[in-house]
């Protein structure tokens, strides 16, 4: 009896020694610096949202182009229209005229009541969402010492990530927006349906951090987070809502970007608002921008000139 009491008292001390080291390693886990491949998708994303107010002009400049080529041809006909007047071809010469008369006045009207407030708002949204992360970044990566802390790591998880001109290691990501002037965006970080370059819950397994480097702020326990001795109030959120901080001492967690839906008052509202504001943007390729192709007699105005007897 007693050698069987032994054991199991021999057990339960086992059982407890393990709870606590399952407990000190989860505690500790949440310290871990971010390894390479989660926060690079991060810099990429942000060195993307720097193009699209650039985008933003070129969409514009595109629409006012099209505007003023539309009314060129139109005085141009006009005074052809003249030079022949009476005769076929000065009606010919008219009802070209009405007709890019007519197609710029829907451009125009396009552009005041649509192109313009679109295209305010990507370069709004995304600009914004890109001076959340580069915030985000610039903590991060500035907060780090000697060995081993530091809160981004390279991909090895041994060395904090080194700092260069516009670079965290060795990928672009200058967090700052460059001067905004006409240019094209690149459209892989953010797409019609969300942000699909950014970790999903579970990727890879979770195993975004590494324990040779300590960050305490990716953690808000009670031993040495970021409240120090003494757990944050609850569970919080940054990088404009993408990454969980736990209380408990748990790794991070993130909210899957990949396929958004329209919605409100999250804490992720920054990242969804790029998103709508840039998933269905036509810009200068909205069909009244379009040059007339086709049968003349098709062609918007052109029968109304007609029947008005032009």
């Amino acid at each position: 009896m007693q050698k069987v009491s032994l054991k199991l008292w021999q057990l339960l001390a086992l059982i407890t020694l393990t709870i606590c080291g399952l407990l000190k390693s989860a505690e500790a886990a949440a310290k871990m610096a971010l390894l390479e491949k989660f926060w690079k998708p991060i810099c990429d994303l942000s060195e993307e949202l720097d193009t699209r107010p650039g985008d933003a002009i070129t969409q514009l400049d595109g629409a006012v182009s099209a505007i003023e080529a539309m009314l060129l041809v139109k005085l141009r006909a006009e005074a052809f229209a003249q030079i022949y007047f009476g005769t076929n071809k000065g009606r010919a010469g008219a009802i070209v005229a009405a007709h890019f008369g007519s197609k710029a006045h829907a451009a125009l009207d396009k552009l005041k009541t649509k192109t313009i407030e679109e295209q305010t708002a990507a370069a709004a949204t995304t600009s914004y969402l890109k001076g959340r992360l580069d915030e985000w970044l610039e903590i991060m990566h500035n907060t780090k010492s000697s060995t081993p802390h530091a809160c981004l790591t390279d991909n090895a998880g041994t060395d904090a990530a080194p700092d260069s001109s516009g670079k965290i290691g060795n990928h672009r990501c200058k967090r700052q927006l460059s001067t905004i002037k006409k240019g094209s965006a690149t459209k892989t970080q953010l797409t019609a349906e969300g942000y699909p370059m950014l970790k999903k819950p579970n990727e890879d397994g979770g195993n975004w951090q590494d324990n040779d480097l300590n960050c305490r702020l990716l953690s808000a326990d009670t031993t040495d987070g970021i409240t120090h001795t003494t757990a944050a109030t609850w569970n919080f959120k940054v990088a404009s809502g993408y990454i969980e901080i736990k209380t408990n001492g748990g790794v991070i967690t993130v909210t899957d970007l990949s396929s958004l839906t329209e919605t409100t008052g999250q804490k992720h509202q920054a990242f969804i608002d790029a998103w709508k504001a840039t998933k269905s943007s036509k810009g200068a390729a909205e069909s009244e921008y379009a040059n007339s192709t086709g049968d003349i007699t098709t062609l918007e105005g052109i029968a109304a000139a007609v029947n008005q007897g032009t």
